[in-house]
Parts: C-alpha cells; sequence; structure tokens
C-alpha cells in the first residue's frame, strides 16, 4: 500500500462517560485550548448520576461544535463506545478519555499532520494522579512505533508488557469505520471479556494499520486511587487465579491471528507472562513504593 498523507481533515473527537465530574473539566479545556480547530467533540454521558451532564451542558453553550447525547440506562463500557463512533460523521476518529489532558496546545495539531492512509498517529504519555501531579512511572515518554510488516508489529505488541502502556495507542488517529467494525465483532463475541478488550483491539488494529510516534503530542494519562492495580509480586490471595486469568487472556489473541502467529503466540506466552511479571518487581523496587503512595516524593504539580 502507497502511503498518504491526508492533509487538514476535519476530525471527530468522542468522549464516554461515567460520572466524570471530578475531572472533565481538565478535559474539556485541554481540548478547546487547541490550535487545530478543524473537529466536532460528541459526547456520550453512560447514565451517569453526578454533575457530569451539567459541566458539559455549560461547554455546549459556549462552544458550538459539543454534541451530548445520553444513554438512557447504563451500558457496558464498549457500548457506549460504540455509540459515540456511530454519532460521528468525519472519516477520522480520536478517542478522548473525560479524565485525560491534552498536555501541549498543538498536540491535536501534531497528530493531524502525521496521518495516513496507513498509519494512526500517537504520542507519548505521562502519567498523572487524581490532583494533576506527575507520577513515576515506567511508561512515562515511551516511544510507541510498531511498523514493518503486520506479523511483526502484531508480535511486537504481544510480547510488550501492559505495564509499559501499550494500550494506550487506541488513543491515536484511527480511520472511524475500521474502528467501529473491529468494535461491533467484539460485541457480538461470547468470548471476549471486556476487561481486556483494549489489548485485542489494539492487536486488530495492527493487522492492517502501522502506528507511527508524534513528537510534541503528550498525553496526560491519570491514574486514581480507586482504580485496581495489581503487582502480580505482592498481591498475596488468588495468584494461581490471576496468573491463570492472564494465560487465558493471552491465548484468546490466538482467535484472531494466523496460523503462524498462533504458533509463536503459544511459545511466547510463557516468556511474555514471565517478562511482566519481572518488569512490574522492578517497576516495584524501583520506586520503592506502590504508585498511589502518599509519601511519593518525586510527584510535580502541573498546570492544566
Amino acid at each position: 500500500m502507497i502511503k498518504k498523507i491526508i492533509n487538514n481533515p476535519k476530525i471527530s473527537l468522542g468522549m464516554p462517560v461515567l460520572n466524570g465530574e471530578s475531572h472533565i473539566r481538565y478535559a474539556l479545556e485541554s481540548i478547546f485550548k487547541q490550535t487545530f480547530k478543524n473537529f466536532n467533540l460528541i459526547i456520550y454521558d453512560n447514565a451517569s448520576t453526578d454533575k457530569t451532564l451539567s459541566i458539559c451542558g455549560k461547554y455546549q453553550k459556549k462552544h458550538s461544535n459539543i454534541t451530548i447525547y445520553k444513554q438512557k440506562k447504563r451500558v457496558f463500557g464498549i457500548e457506549n463506545w460504540i455509540s459515540v463512533l456511530k454519532k460521528a460523521n468525519s472519516k477520522y476518529f480520536l478517542f478522548c478519555a473525560h479524565d485525560d489532558v491534552f498536555k501541549e496546545k498543538e498536540y491535536l495539531k501534531n497528530l493531524v499532520n502525521k496521518i495516513s492512509n496507513d498509519t494512526i498517529p500517537f504520542g507519548k504519555i505521562n502519567i498523572i494522579d487524581e490532583k494533576n501531579n506527575f507520577i513515576k512511572h515506567i511508561c512515562n515518554d515511551k516511544i510507541y512505533n510498531y511498523n514493518g510488516s503486520s506479523i511483526y508489529r502484531r508480535l511486537k505488541f504481544f510480547i510488550t508488557p501492559s505495564i509499559f502502556g501499550k494500550n494506550n495507542i487506541i488513543y491515536g488517529i484511527h480511520e472511524r469505520k475500521h474502528i467501529l467494525k473491529i468494535l461491533e465483532f467484539f460485541k457480538k463475541t461470547k468470548y471476549i471479556k471486556y476487561n481486556y478488550v483494549d489489548n485485542y483491539l489494539n492487536y486488530k488494529i495492527l493487522n492492517e494499520k502501522k502506528i507511527s510516534h508524534v513528537i510534541r503530542a503528550t498525553l496526560l494519562k491519570r491514574i486514581k486511587k480507586n482504580e485496581k492495580k495489581t503487582n502480580f509480586f505482592t498481591t498475596k490471595k488468588n495468584k494461581f487465579i490471576i496468573l491463570l486469568g492472564q494465560f487465558n487472556m493471552l491465548l484468546t489473541y490466538t482467535r484472531f491471528s494466523n496460523f503462524l502467529e498462533i504458533i509463536i503466540i503459544i511459545v511466547m506466552t510463557p516468556i511474555y507472562i514471565f517478562y511482566e511479571r519481572i518488569s512490574l518487581f522492578f517497576f516495584y523496587i524501583n520506586n520503592k513504593i506502590f504508585l498511589f503512595n502518599k509519601k511519593n516524593n518525586t510527584a510535580t504539580k502541573i498546570k492544566i
């Protein structure tokens, strides 16, 4: 396929949200500070019970390119993502998490300038906490390049531990119909566990598309205390069940793979599990304290 650069396209930003009152303002402010203006924002509320809709309504009064929808009753996250995609009318689409922030004002501009028919542009991530402090993390400033042949980039993605932040490439700029087709397939597939859907989604995307690193495009990814983070070297309960569940998750990749990939995945699965455990172990030792310990002195306040 010949690489074709797309000049100044209109894109749709999609923001599925559930009870996002604490941080959605930061996300919206970073969106509307962007120097690139050729976009519309679709917010799809998943039957929130807090002030999310009220906050979004205030921004809608100031910005004509916001459209807000609400689910009549709460649905699975994947269904809300599909709802957002179906409401978009642009060829190119970018998911925005309600609690993440675009660091640079040129974030969208720099991504858009790298769109092509065979490549998804994505930058890097930095981890922040609930109070907008930078958090020391192993995935900060990682470069996500998945180029080369389809089998190479998919297996490179497979063997990379999730703690390195690989699943955040879903927040690059995608062709809307491509990602919608995959998500609708997952919705109809009984063996897909929704807590691992980002793994499978990115793996499927890499079958047809490459991921290319973009400079000066930093996504501030928020991690909150109430999110369950598992360190398999320090978890005392149900270690066997946890490992068995992850082994099953890895083998699910084979359902989306060709024969050669299946053979390689089966061989690489024990290597992956060992690699991730070692990565988690050194991450834990390096920081000496777990991610959300209040005594972490490496945090630096940022302005949003």
